[in-house]
């Protein structure tokens, strides 16, 4: 039985440079929020 998300292909996307921008602009607003 696979598991229901495939890690490799989570990371692969998580690679992209788009979503990592993304991703990093929402862990800065994250961070501000919670100093």
């Amino acid at each position: 039985m696979e598991p229901a998300i495939d890690i490799d292909r989570l990371m692969a996307a998580l690679n992209h440079p788009e979503i990592r921008e993304a991703w990093n602009n929402f862990l800065q607003v994250l961070f501000r929020f919670l100093e």
